[in-house]
């Protein structure tokens, strides 16, 4: 089995990395490309594992706020030592894994970073990532990132046809969820800067859908491939079209109801599914539980509900009975936290347009990538997923967290032969 799985390892090796989706780091972009970056940015504040764990020993990262550089490169240096003091807490984690790889491959650094000698290694970060082939185009081609698909916002995008320069390389994936966020105090500052950017006077749901759409082309125009939007659970009703322009003048007067937010996010979802048959974007899916919908924060929280009862009470149900069997649309659907692939594997073996990503945030270990092997491809079969797609918004760890994924699928599929 070991020589079966090196042979298949050594046949995807330097394949190049595709990324359909990460989060933003605003570095990355070439007109951002700064003289010197900071190692504290890059390797902790860009990592959540690394900035929750940190949190779990007491270290809140976000009650520090540097006034000049001076006082920021003191204080991130301290951050970097209380990081490295506890640098043991991540060991038996993914991440321990991607910032040895990063030391090692990246910065060529061969001594094991350790308390004694952290401020020597932020000095020698400090001082290659000044050099020019760290400048983010360079790490591009290093890494064989053939493409990067950075969330961006839908209204107002920061990448655009002046600033690439990339060579296709670096390209958005539209992040919709700030717009179906309807009772967030910012959805309406949201409505306001789409209205600008698109030109179109939004007053009711038929303007709104159509900035949509322009956004949508501008979007694909610059490269974009997909769309990332969340699932929100809730009970809701059929909401009709008289009803959608009543819900966007309640929300306009910052009036609109959880319901509201409810039938709005559910009947937007079909309608952006219903865009996707026309642009062709694929729509990456993510199912949120009722605690953290519509809070305009769809990263945190743990789900509650059991997969049957997400699946009935959201817009997830309606989706697929109207988009299930077409061709022209691919919907990727990924697992919450909690709600793992009993449910969206039998969606998968059943419905045309529909493939399962990856479990992202803590379940990419070579444990969980073997759980989701087996858990899931005997029953959909290889083509019906989608590969690792890493959500984690450290660049520079994207090479190691594909080799582990390349390495794990290599070591599954040996097995079978």
């Amino acid at each position: 089995q070991r020589k079966v799985a090196r042979k298949l390892y050594d046949s995807v090796l330097n394949l190049p990395i595709v990324c359909p989706c990460i989060k933003l780091d605003t570095w990355l972009l070439p007109d951002k490309d700064p003289d010197g970056r900071d190692p504290c940015e890059l390797l902790i504040f860009s990592d959540e594992y690394i900035v929750r764990r940190l949190h779990s020993q007491g270290i809140n990262l976000e009650k520090n706020n540097p006034v000049n550089n001076q006082e920021k490169n003191s204080l991130h240096r301290k951050i970097w030592q209380a990081f490295v003091d506890k640098s043991f807490i991540l060991r038996g984690m993914p991440a321990d894994i991607w910032l040895s790889e990063i030391l090692y491959s990246v910065f060529n650094i061969k001594e094991k970073l350790a308390p004694k000698n952290a401020q020597r290694i932020y000095d020698m970060l400090s001082e290659s990532l000044k050099q020019p082939e760290f400048r983010s185009l360079k790490l591009l081609e290093r890494f064989n990132i053939e493409s990067l698909g950075i969330l961006d916002s839908p209204t107002n995008p920061s990448i655009n046809l002046n600033n690439l320069g990339s060579g296709g390389r670096i390209i958005p994936c539209f992040n919709s969820d700030i717009l179906f966020s309807l009772n967030s105090p910012e959805w309406c500052y949201h409505i306001n800067q789409l209205a600008e950017t698109c030109q179109v006077q939004i007053s009711d749901y038929r303007s709104f859908l159509h900035a949509i759409q322009k956004q949508r082309l501008l979007f694909k125009s610059l490269g974009a491939a997909t769309i990332a939007q969340s699932i929100y659970a809730g009970e809701t009703a059929p909401c009709l079209d008289r009803d959608l322009d009543l819900i966007i003048m309640r929300a306009f007067r910052q009036q609109a109801t959880f319901e509201d937010a409810q039938m709005f996010s559910n009947r937007l979802l079909l309608d952006m599914a219903s865009l996707s048959t026309e642009d062709n974007l694929i729509m990456q899916l993510r199912m949120i539980n009722p605690g953290v919908a519509h809070t305009g924060n769809c990263s945190s929280g743990l789900s509650t509900s059991s997969f049957a009862e997400l699946f009935k009470s959201s817009g997830l149900k309606s989706l697929l009975d109207l988009f299930g069997q077409d061709n022209r649309i691919t919907l990727v659907l990924f697992p919450d936290e909690m709600v793992f692939n009993e449910g969206l594997k039998t969606l998968a073996d059943y419905y045309p347009s529909v493939k399962i990503g990856t479990p992202g945030w803590f379940f990419n270990g070579l444990s969980s990538i073997q759980t989701y092997f087996d858990s899931c491809i005997e029953n959909i079969g290889l083509y019906k997923s989608t590969g690792l797609n890493n959500m984690c918004s450290s660049f520079l760890s994207i090479p190691a967290q594909h080799d582990i994924w390349r390495r794990s699928s290599a070591n599954w599929l040996a097995k079978l032969v």
